[in-house]
C-alpha cells in the first residue's frame, strides 16, 4: 500500500502524505518509550530521550522567521508526550501524576502501563508509610494508589506486609487503619 493518496473530490491527483502516518509514529514512538520503561531497558529509554529532545530543540530553530517544516511531527505528537510524562513520574516516584496519567492514557497505552502499576503502587506505599504518622486510613490508600475497592486495597496491603490497628468496637469487621510506625 502506498504512503500517499490523490484527493478525488477536487480532481486533484497530486499525492498526498497520509495524516494517518504521522499520528502512527507518534503512537509507537509513546509505545517504545512505555516498553523501554516497563522492561527496564535503561539504555534504549535514555536514547529515545535524547532522540526527543534533540527533535524538541530542533523544533525552536527558525528558517525566514518559520518554524522548520521538516520537524518530525514524531516530537509534537501527544501520545509520546503523554509517555514522556509517564517516564517523568514514574523515575520521580510522583505516584499521584502516574496514575492521573493512567486514567487519561490515549490509545493502547494503558495497556502497557499496567505492567507498571504494581511497581509504582509498592514504591508509592512505601513512601505513603514513611511520610504519615502514626496511622493511616486504608480509605486514603485507596484513593492515593487508585484500586477498585477497600478489599482489593487490603490484600495489597496485606501482601505488602502491612500492620492494620483495630479498635476494640471493631474486633469483628474489616481493618480500616494501617499502623505506620510497625
Amino acid at each position: 500500500p502506498s504512503l500517499t493518496r490523490a484527493n478525488a473530490s477536487d480532481g486533484d491527483t497530486a499525492p498526498k502524505p497520509l495524516q494517518q502516518s504521522e499520528e502512527a509514529a507518534d503512537e509507537f514512538q509513546a509505545y517504545r518509550l512505555l516498553y523501554d520503561l516497563v522492561q527496564h531497558s535503561w539504555s534504549d529509554l535514555t536514547l529515545a530521550l535524547s532522540q526527543f529532545n534533540d527533535n524538541r530543540d530542533y523544533e525552536h530553530m527558525h528558517q525566514n522567521g518559520k518554524k522548520c517544516p521538516s520537524i518530525p511531527v514524531v516530537a509534537r505528537g501527544s501520545s509520546a508526550r503523554h509517555a514522556l510524562q509517564v517516564v517523568k513520574a514514574v523515575m520521580h516516584n510522583d505516584y499521584q501524576t502516574f496514575f492521573r496519567l493512567y486514567e487519561s492514557a490515549p490509545h493502547l497505552s494503558a495497556y502497557l502501563m499496567d505492567f507498571l502499576v504494581r511497581r509504582v503502587r509498592s514504591a508509592a506505599f512505601e513512601r505513603i508509610i514513611a511520610a504519615y504518622r502514626p496511622t493511616i486510613s486504608v480509605e486514603h490508600v485507596r484513593e492515593a494508589l487508585v484500586f477498585q475497592d477497600l478489599e482489593e486495597t487490603r490484600r495489597f496491603l496485606t501482601k505488602n506486609g502491612a500492620v492494620f490497628v483495630t479498635e476494640p468496637r471493631e474486633m469483628c469487621g474489616p481493618p480500616f487503619w494501617v499502623d505506620c510506625k510497625a
